[in-house]
């Protein structure tokens, strides 16, 4: 169960918005109920089979977040009793999104671990998952421009009738995709598109590879210029024999990405209005609310999904208005929810993780290098993008961490 559990989560890692109907108004995504699926298949098996075998950094993952969910639980046990804003059910749908991340990188480094999946397995299907997703997205681009409109939102968005994409005053939408929005767009298949365009697989995908670098831009976000910065030092590592070719190439071309990409309606936009501009306006007033609940709920913490009732109440001195707003800034908002002891403990893990992830960098050989990489390049990609979005909630940023616990010390699996 559990290998079939990782292979099916790995092949939907570019399709975090991929859901089944919402029930009474709660979205369930299908990585979100694989993640609870797989925490249920982790403990079975170790209940019947009797595996508990775990290495280090796997150890400090268990502990931490366990820990962690221990203080969510605590803060908002506090913040119930003694909040009469505080809204239950934001509470569980929350904390469940915490479970069900926290379990899947866990299930997906124990298929591994376990020897139930091979980790050359799930690296196929992660990269075919972000080529089908680049794919998706263009064909949902087309299909708006010949003015298919739906309602449907079983594999993308819906922005008002279109589908995938978010209409502009110009002709050119922003490309979403299979993701909640444009800027998680950005993010959502940066792993994918790195080992797209590694040795062993550029002959392949490499077309798409440079089709998915296009999309980047498409989606008119600004975090996508880091996202391809962070492609491009990939590129610089992985081909640097090449280096002098592709700079010249890169000195050539620059000239037109740059009159490409400042035509691009909402990047126009932002250079017309400057710190006026929604992007920046929006995320300022989130973070105004957000140091409040932080200065006046600095140990405790607000509550596990209690920002947007504490946004609304800030606001608009109503605690419904908008109870499911989303502040797009996922660290603060750990933060301002959990307290200072919650917000440390993640930043630990964080801390711990990436520490050991990085240490094993040097020792890789060429071809483990070419595999590895994308993966913690990703996750840190991942992380920055934390500061302005809310990727902390979202599988597929877990999945990178899973096949981190077990690559980090089997890097060997990774040689040609």
């Amino acid at each position: 169960m559990l290998s079939v559990l990782a292979q099916v989560l790995s092949a939907l890692y570019s399709f975090p918005w991929f859901r089944i109907p919402d029930i009474a108004g709660i979205a369930l995504p299908f990585q979100r109920l694989l993640g609870w699926l797989g925490l249920l298949a982790v403990v079975l098996t170790v209940l019947v089979k009797g595996y508990a075998v775990m290495n280090t950094a796997a150890r400090w993952f268990v502990g931490i977040t366990l820990t962690f969910s221990l203080v969510m639980l605590i803060s908002s046990v506090i913040s119930y009793t003694y909040e009469p804003t505080f809204n239950p059910l934001m509470f569980v749908t929350e904390f469940s999104k915490y479970v069900a991340v926290f379990a899947s990188a866990f299930f997906i480094y124990a298929a591994l671990e376990f020897k139930f999946v091979s980790s050359g397995r799930l690296i196929k299907l992660i990269t075919l998952s972000g080529a089908v997703a680049i794919v998706i997205a263009y064909a949902l681009l087309v299909l708006f421009w010949l003015g298919f409109r739906s309602q449907n939102e079983i594999l993308a968005p819906a922005f008002g009738s279109s589908l995938g994409v978010w209409p502009t005053s110009s002709f050119l939408p922003r490309l979403a995709g299979t993701t909640a929005e444009p800027q998680q767009f950005s993010v959502a298949f940066i792993t994918a598109l790195m080992l797209m365009l590694n040795r062993r697989n550029i002959r392949r995908y490499g077309w798409l590879a440079g089709l998915g670098m296009v999309a980047l831009l498409l989606s008119q976000s600004k975090f996508a210029f880091i996202s391809l910065a962070a492609v491009l030092i990939y590129v610089d590592v992985i081909y640097k024999k090449h280096r002098l070719v592709f700079g010249a190439l890169g000195l050539m071309m620059l000239p037109v990405i740059a009159y490409v990409v400042s035509t691009l309606p909402v990047i126009q936009m932002t250079f017309e209005q400057g710190l006026e501009a929604r992007a920046f306006t929006e995320r300022l007033q989130n973070l105004e609310v957000l140091l409040a609940a932080i200065k006046t709920h600095f140990f405790v913490g607000i509550g596990v999904g209690q920002y947007g009732t504490f946004w609304s109440q800030f606001l608009y001195n109503d605690p419904t208005y908008w109870p499911g707003y989303s502040p797009g800034n996922d660290l603060m908002t750990l933060f301002a929810e959990n307290g200072v002891f919650g917000f440390a403990l993640i930043v630990l893990l964080l801390s711990i993780l990436m520490s050991k992830f990085m240490s094993v960098i040097p020792r890789l050989s060429r071809d483990a290098k070419e595999q590895y990489l994308p993966f913690i390049i990703g996750a840190i990609v991942i992380i920055l993008n934390m500061f302005i979005g809310y990727e902390f909630l979202h599988v597929f940023f877990w999945i990178n961490i899973g096949m981190l616990l077990y690559l980090h010390k089997h890097p060997q699996e990774l040689n040609a």
